[in-house]
């Protein structure tokens, strides 16, 4: 989640250096530069939510055949 965040701060940041900024308005490639900073970001922060709801859910258990395991004893 921080290393996206850091990622698009410094993306702006270099976008701002480069010459993205004309008259305080963005250019258009500065433009198409925010959108994939910004989906970057997104995915970044996405993939941290997941990370963290895992940690504190836990895992599947991966025993479930005990369904399996008594209709096998009937046949």
């Amino acid at each position: 989640m921080i290393a996206a965040t850091v990622v698009m701060f410094g993306g702006m940041w270099l976008v701002g250096t480069m010459g993205g900024l004309s008259d305080g308005k963005l250019t258009g490639w500065a433009w198409v530069a925010a959108l994939l900073l910004g989906c970057i970001f997104v995915g970044g922060q996405a993939l941290g939510a997941v990370w963290v709801l895992r940690s504190v859910v836990g895992g599947e258990t991966g025993k479930n055949n005990e369904a399996s395991k008594s209709q096998e004893r009937e046949l």
